[in-house]
């Protein structure tokens, strides 16, 4: 057996114009060569060769990223598997039968796609995949055997509450879904991906209940995600200001949150929740003003109780605005209803007020 790893160098990829002048190869050599190229400059880049120990014409290549890898799952699902496997001496390296063989048969891990297009080869690579190539074969095998660190749950930071869940969400997009997921036992929850961001391509995914949320909404939101124009989308506040309805509004038109219960009850309410990766913050929409008087503990309280402290919260919000307002009217125009003492007061104190009688 004959094990080889290189590094190959580019800050990022070729971009989509430029990709259109390379082809994909039946030799591994110029596959190999072709990666070189297009990561160019680019030190996280690693590629590898193996070959069988019983049949050396059996000629492989992985291609990953450095540190976003799985190395163990590689190593014992990848790499062991392809060097110890013993073919049959009528197989000949580089068909499509082989190489589907492989794929059913050898690799021992859960999720490989067979692939024959160079963007989507390129994307699986940059979103931490390994790519799987064969002597032979002008295509690749794209395996999910993603392994970076990531935050572990721990109690939402904005949104504290006495009662209910301590879990927060992450910035791990798929252990976010996981949190929903495990609180929505119903097949009726849908989930659809997306791709923002010309240069990002930062997966988006809209989470939803099929026979509560409204088709037309759906629909719109998914035409305005596909509209988006802009380079890179690090959170949801990005996408929050480029699709809401007025851009100009000092009030919220889209609710955010970092509970997974609380996009749970949008949820059984028929709203949709939209979550990227990278940030541990949830869209929901549609928002309504009276969202800003709730809280997340209000679903784990007697509904009398939750519902004087709405009733409180607006009554108080009321006072918060009503209040200066009545006391300059008064005081610029009512001069009868201000108290006598209070403007002795504020007299030998050195200030002077003028009421009209």
């Amino acid at each position: 057996m004959k094990n080889q790893e290189t590094e190959s160098g580019g800050t990022s990829p070729a971009n989509e114009t430029s990709l259109s002048t390379y082809s994909l190869s039946s030799s591994l050599d110029e596959m190999l060569a072709l990666f070189r190229q297009i990561f160019s400059n680019d030190g996280t880049l690693r590629i590898r060769i193996i070959e069988n120990a019983q049949c050396s014409s059996i000629r492989c290549g992985l291609i990953y990223i450095d540190g976003m890898i799985d190395r163990n799952q590689i190593s014992e699902g990848v790499i062991k598997p392809i060097t110890s496997y013993q073919f049959d001496e009528s197989e000949r390296s580089g068909t499509a039968e082989l190489m589907d063989k492989i794929r059913k048969q050898v690799l021992n891990v859960s999720d490989v796609a067979d692939s024959t297009d160079l963007e989507e080869i390129i994307a699986a690579i940059i979103s931490g995949k390994t790519v799987f190539l064969l002597d032979g074969y002008s295509g690749a095998l794209n395996i999910s055997a993603q392994g970076w660190e990531i935050r572990a749950i721990t109690d939402p930071m904005t949104e504290k509450a006495n009662r209910g869940s301590r879990e927060g969400f992450t910035e791990s997009m798929q252990v976010n879904l996981t949190l929903i997921r495990r609180r929505i036992h119903d097949s009726d929850l849908k989930f659809i991906f997306l791709e923002v961001g010309t240069r990002s391509k930062t997966q988006t995914c809209l989470c939803y209940m099929e026979s509560l949320a409204s088709p037309d909404i759906l629909k719109e939101l998914q035409g305005r995600l596909k509209r988006v124009e802009i380079d890179h989308i690090l959170d949801t506040g990005y996408i929050s200001e480029l699709i809401r309805d007025e851009p100009y509004s000092p009030f919220e038109t889209i609710g955010s949150t970092e509970r997974p219960d609380t996009v749970v009850g949008k949820l059984m309410e028929g709203r949709i929740a939209l979550l990227i990766e990278g940030s541990p913050f949830a869209l929901t929409l549609p928002y309504v003003f009276v969202e800003n008087f709730q809280t997340s503990e209000d679903y784990y309280m007697n509904y009398y109780f939750a519902s004087f402290n709405r009733l409180l919260r607006i009554f108080g919000a009321f006072l918060s605005f009503s209040i200066p307002a009545v006391y300059v009217a008064l005081v610029t125009y009512s001069r009868k209803w201000y108290p006598h003492s209070s403007c002795s007061a504020l007299r030998r104190r050195g200030w002077t007020y003028h009421f009209q009688q």
